[in-house]
C-alpha cells in the first residue's frame, strides 16, 4: 500500500510538472476531529511465576484538533499536510495484582497525515494519504520496583482513505465534513520485565468537521 501512495505521489507531481497551463493555489485550515479506535494486542509474558499467551482487544474514542496545508493543482487535485495539534489517547486501564493497582495508558502523539484529495462531483472528494507519529505508553507498575513507563515508544505508520464534502463560498472560505478510515501498521515491543507484546491489529476512524480559505 505503501508503494501505492508513492506512486500516486510522484504520479500527480510529474503531472504537475510538464502542465505548465495548470493553476495552481494554496489552502489552509484547521479542523476538530473524533477518533474512534480499535486494536488487538497479545501479551507473551516471560515471567517464571506464570506463562502462556493472552489476546485482548479494545475500543477508545478521543477528540483532537488539527490545522493543514493543500497545494491545489488544477480544479480537482491537492496535495496536503495535515497536523494534530494536540495528542489524543485511550483511558486509563487498571489491574490489583498482589494487593497493589497496576496503570496503564496509552497516547497518539504528532500524528502526520500527508494525503491527495480528488475532487469528485460537486463538492464531495476523495482522499488517499500516510499517516505517521508516536505511541507513548504510560505505565505505573505498582507490583514492582519499576516507575513511569517499562514499555518504549513507538512508531506510528498506516494508511488512511476516505471521503468528504467541501462548501465553498464565492470568496474562498471552505467548510468540509470528512469521514477516514485508517489501518496502522502491526508491531512487536519487548517490556522491561521481558514481556512481548504483539498489536496484532490496530485501526480507526475519524470524523471531522474544518474550516479553511483557499487562495
Amino acid at each position: 500500500m505503501k508503494k501505492l501512495i508513492a506512486t500516486i505521489f510522484a504520479s500527480i507531481f510529474l503531472f504537475s510538472s510538464h502542465s505548465l497551463a495548470a493553476d495552481l493555489g494554496v489552502t489552509v485550515g484547521f479542523g476538530l476531529n473524533t477518533n474512534l479506535g480499535y486494536a488487538e494486542v497479545t501479551e507473551d509474558q516471560d515471567d517464571s511465576r506464570s506463562s502462556g499467551k493472552a489476546t485482548d482487544d479494545g475500543v477508545f474514542v478521543d477528540d483532537s484538533m488539527g490545522v493543514f496545508a493543500e497545494v491545489n493543482i488544477g480544479e480537482r487535485f491537492s496535495v496536503g499536510l495535515d497536523i494534530l495539534t494536540d495528542s489524543y489517547g485511550t483511558p486509563e486501564a487498571q489491574n490489583e495484582q498482589n494487593g497493589s493497582t497496576n496503570k496503564v495508558q496509552v497516547d497518539f502523539e504528532d500524528i502526520r497525515t500527508l494525503y491527495v484529495r480528488l475532487g469528485l462531483m460537486g463538492g464531495s472528494y476523495f482522499k488517499l494519504g500516510h499517516v505517521s507519529g508516536n505511541i507513548v505508553t504510560n505505565e505505573v507498575m505498582a507490583t514492582s520496583s519499576q516507575s513511569g513507563s517499562t514499555v518504549g515508544d513507538q512508531d506510528l505508520d498506516g494508511t488512511t482513505y476516505g471521503f468528504g464534502y467541501a462548501w465553498t463560498a464565492d470568496n474562498g472560505l471552505q467548510i468540509r465534513a470528512e469521514g477516514l478510515y485508517a489501518d496502522y501498521d502491526t508491531f512487536s515491543v519487548t517490556d522491561t520485565s521481558g514481556d512481548k507484546y504483539t498489536v496484532n491489529k490496530m485501526e480507526s476512524v475519524t470524523a471531522s468537521l474544518k474550516v479553511a480559505k483557499a487562495f
